[in-house]
């Protein structure tokens, strides 16, 4: 009886396991995405900065609209003497004509004494600094040798159209007749324009008798001017020796032009100060031939700023440069939060926690048109940081924790707040808070265990 042989089965391959795909770290991921909501953040904070520049541009609109209604800024220059003279010519044919020149002597001295009396008129939301001022110019001429020369050139002066004139730029500011007192006698003035020296200011005719034919020979002169205007107030020093002395009640003046102080004092009832300029320190002559001497006495001109302070909202967008700063610490510390108390706060929340923080500086722009920047600065801090402090504090239910953030917060506003205070020393107060502040990060960072859920 055959046997048959016993099939030993083969033995089984087991089929290779499939790799595992790796796993992506939710750490990394929940970072990608609080950098995607930093990057939208700075939609609304582009928002913020449109809506900062808007308001201070109809604030401006707003101080133009007073000044244009009470007077417009001032620019007082002279007073200067034109001679108008006739001559004659000699053409190649030897026809003769009679020519008309003229020439315009500025003073030898000139002394300036001015009173500036500040008040602040409202339009809507914003005020503007006008001012009422009682400025005495005081001085003497002296005769030219350049109009001796012409005399003895055989040129005859226009006696009836010699005239001392004094330019102001608005003279809707004059709130009284300017009389000239020329070598002891009052004369009336009326409105002057297109004078070499000026574009508009007022004049008087004057007799110059014997004066032209002795040369050196000088001439004193007084006038008062009461005068409004707004925002500043700018003078010529056209004379050879110029001295000139403003006060004011204005304690927040801003010296301009081409000329600071020789002396001034400045306290928080008002100003003093006083400028020495020589003819030396411009570039221009005693006596001026035809043409249009406006802007170069124009550059020579020095003067005072009287407006208002209007710090809020240059204050907020320096601000505002600051809140990617605050918005990364903050997303920083409820990160580290997140990770040590092993609590999940999600994306969202941390896309409203930035929206809290960037309506921050809304707050603070529209609460300092009617309060201070420092008050508003707090207020808006403190309702930013109750607000987000709460709003943690109901995500992760942990009070200690919410609090901390709180502080951190607290700490943040205070630092960017001293940043903002500081001038001189702002960059170098900025960059050693900012090395803390990085290293303090890093540091509490190496606690963190950043490789979990691999």
């Amino acid at each position: 009886m055959e046997t048959t042989p016993e099939i030993t089965p083969a033995p089984q391959v087991a089929a290779p396991e499939p790799e595992k795909k790796a796993k992506a770290n939710p750490l990394t991921l929940k970072i990608v995405f609080i950098g995607i909501i930093m990057l939208i953040l700075l939609i609304p904070g582009g928002m913020i900065m449109s809506l900062i520049v808007e308001r201070r541009e109809m604030m401006e609109s707003a101080q133009e609209e007073v000044a244009r209604m009470w007077s417009a800024e001032q620019h007082i220059t002279g007073p200067v003497v034109t001679i108008p003279y006739e001559y004659t010519v000699t053409d190649e044919s030897g026809k003769r004509t009679t020519a008309r020149s003229w020439l315009t002597v500025l003073p030898e001295k000139l002394t300036v004494d001015g009173n500036v009396a500040c008040q602040q008129l409202r339009r809507g939301l914003y005020d503007t600094n006008v001012y009422n001022s009682e400025i005495t110019l005081a001085g003497t001429f002296a005769s030219p040798e350049e109009l001796r020369t012409l005399l003895d050139k055989g040129a005859r002066i226009d006696a009836e159209a010699v005239s001392v004139g004094v330019g102001i730029s608005d003279l809707r500011g004059i709130e009284e007749s300017i009389v000239i007192n020329w070598n002891g006698k009052d004369h009336p003035t009326v409105t002057a324009a297109d004078n070499d020296c000026f574009e508009v200011g007022v004049a008087a005719k004057i007799a110059l008798g014997e004066w032209i034919r002795k040369p050196g020979e000088t001439i004193p002169f007084t006038l008062k001017i009461k005068l409004k205007g707004s925002v500043a107030l700018y003078l010529a020093p056209v004379g050879n020796q110029n001295t000139i002395r403003l006060g004011s009640d204005c304690p927040t003046p801003s010296f301009i032009g081409n000329f600071l102080p020789s002396s001034r004092e400045v306290t928080e009832s008002g100003f003093t100060a006083e400028w020495k300029v020589v003819a030396q320190n411009r570039n221009y002559a005693q006596v001026l031939g035809v043409g249009n001497h406006q802007r170069t006495i124009s550059r020579s001109e020095l003067g005072v700023n009287l407006l208002v302070p209007v710090t809020q909202y240059q204050q907020a967008m320096r601000s505002i440069k600051y809140a990617v700063l605050v918005i990364l610490l903050t997303f920083i510390g409820v990160l580290f939060v997140e990770m040590t108390r092993k609590k999940n706060i999600h994306a969202f929340q941390y896309l409203l926690v930035g929206l809290a923080l960037i309506l921050f500086y809304s707050l603070l722009v529209s609460i300092s048109e009617h309060l201070s920047f420092g008050l508003a600065y707090l207020v808006a801090a403190v309702m930013t940081t109750t607000l987000i402090t709460a709003y943690i504090y109901g995500a992760i239910r942990i009070r200690g924790t919410a609090l901390c953030i709180g502080a951190l917060l607290a700490i943040l506003y205070t630092y960017v707040y001293v940043l903002l205070q500081l001038e001189t020393y702002a960059l170098l107060a900025g960059s050693i808070g900012l090395f803390v502040i990085l290293a303090a990060v890093m540091r509490y960072s190496l606690k963190m265990e950043w490789t979990a859920g691999k």
